[in-house]
C-alpha cells in the first residue's frame, strides 16, 4: 500500500465576482481578500459560514477545488508528524470549535481556521498578509464603533447641558409652588 503524503499545503483562492482584480490591485499594500484551505493527506479543509444550524463549518473538498472560489496558488508549509487517523481526530475535535454559525469576517474566518489547523499539524503558520485586510477591517470597525459611542456620549452630554436650564427652571418653579402652597395653608 502506498504511503500517503504528509505534506501540508495552503491553497489560496480568490473570492468570486471580480475579487481577483481587486486582490491584484491590493497586492501593492500587502493585503487582499482570499479564501484559504489546508490540504493534508490528499484532502483539503476550510472553514465557511452558514446560518443553518446543522451545516458544518469545516468543509472538506478535493484539493484546489473549493466550490464557489477561484483557485490561485498554493504554498507548501512542511510535513506533519501526525498520522492520517490523528488528522481525522483533530478535524473532528476542531469541528466542535468551528461552527458555521460562529464564523466572523473579522476575527474567526477561513484564515484564522487555517492558521489554527496548521499550528495543530505542527507546520509553518499562515503568512501574515492573509490576515492584513481582515485585521484592518476589524480595527476600522472598532474605530467606527468607538466614534459612534463617542458621538452618542457627546450628544447625551450636550442634551443634558442644553436641558439643564429648563430643568432648573422647572425645579425652581416647583419649589416655589410648594413653598407657596405651604404658606397659604
Amino acid at each position: 500500500m502506498e504511503k500517503m503524503d504528509p505534506t501540508v499545503t495552503l491553497h489560496i483562492y480568490h473570492l468570486p465576482s471580480g475579487w481577483k482584480y481587486l486582490n491584484q490591485a491590493m497586492e501593492f499594500w500587502g493585503c487582499g481578500a482570499f479564501h484559504l484551505g489546508v490540504e493534508v493527506y490528499g484532502k483539503e479543509y476550510s472553514f465557511q459560514a452558514s446560518q443553518h444550524e446543522f451545516v458544518d463549518g469545516i468543509q472538506p473538498c478535493k484539493p484546489k477545488m473549493c466550490r464557489g472560489y477561484i483557485f490561485e496558488r498554493s504554498l507548501q508549509l512542511g510535513p506533519t508528524m501526525l498520522e492520517p487517523k490523528q488528522v481525522n481526530d483533530l478535524i473532528n475535535r476542531m469541528r466542535k470549535e468551528y461552527s458555521a454559525r460562529d464564523y466572523d469576517l473579522y476575527t474567526r474566518n477561513c484564515c484564522h481556521f487555517s492558521n489554527h489547523f496548521c499550528k495543530e499539524l505542527g507546520v509553518d503558520s499562515v503568512p501574515p498578509e492573509f490576515f492584513a485586510l481582515s485585521e484592518a477591517a476589524r480595527k476600522a470597525k472598532g474605530a467606527v464603533c468607538a466614534i459612534d459611542q463617542s458621538r452618542k456620549d457627546v450628544l447625551g452630554a450636550l442634551s443634558a447641558w442644553m436641558l439643564s436650564p429648563f430643568q432648573a427652571c422647572c425645579v425652581s418653579h416647583a419649589d416655589v409652588s410648594a413653598e407657596f402652597e405651604a404658606e397659604t395653608i
